[in-house]
């Protein structure tokens, strides 16, 4: 999908959620707790965060369902349209592709609050993630970086079915550009924005 048109700071912003449909506010995390596979429904939500934090694709492609839909509506505040991906081998793409380009590391998550029902499991919590200040064009070689997110997780016959993450997009803004005056761009010349192009031409978590 080609990107909608918009400002550098709102697709920069754009591109952490793609790891984690975070909102880059600051706290702490801690590991999600570990899945629970007898209940069929928990086990593979809890194994999606984990693959997650682990950086696990195969593990992640291993708990979609064919017909599996990763979506951000939340993502129109800063493409201008919702993001969606279908399928294990895209929606796997495009959370490996993101990861390796913003050199993300130490993904941590910890749940606030949890709740289940008729097959879905909604998480409230807090993330804290590392990634690599070039990309964020911020004259650090890493960034260290909190946010909070809603995940829900629907699952049918042991396999996920649907990913829905919620994103507060204004405040990731925010952030990276207190980040950025604070320790001011990368220099002219440099390999800010490098990165950007594979995923922002995917579309964003």
């Amino acid at each position: 999908m080609t990107p909608i048109p918009t400002s550098p700071r709102r697709l920069r912003a754009v591109a952490l959620a793609a790891l984690v449909g975070s909102l880059l506010l600051g706290g702490c995390a801690s590991t999600p707790s570990a899945p629970r596979a007898p209940s069929g429904v928990a086990g593979p939500a809890d194994a999606w965060l984990v693959a997650i934090q682990s950086q696990d694709w195969q593990a992640m492609r291993a708990l979609l369902a064919e017909a599996a839909v990763y979506e951000d509506p939340t993502a129109a505040a800063a493409r201008g349209v919702p993001l969606r991906h279908e399928g294990p081998d895209a929606i796997v793409a495009f959370w490996q592709s993101s990861s390796e380009d913003s050199e993300a590391q130490n993904i941590r998550y910890r749940i606030d609050e949890r709740f289940e029902s008729g097959g879905v499991t909604v998480f409230t919590m807090w993330l804290t993630i590392e990634v690599g200040g070039r990309y964020w064009n911020v004259d650090r070689e890493s960034l260290q970086l909190a946010g909070r997110q809603v995940t829900s997780v629907t699952v049918r016959d042991g396999k996920i079915v649907r990913v829905s993450a919620l994103v507060d997009y204004d405040a990731a803004v925010r952030r990276i550009d207190a980040l950025r005056e604070e320790y001011g761009p990368r220099a002219p010349g440099g390999d800010e924005g490098q990165q950007q192009p594979r995923l922002l031409s995917r579309g964003m978590p």
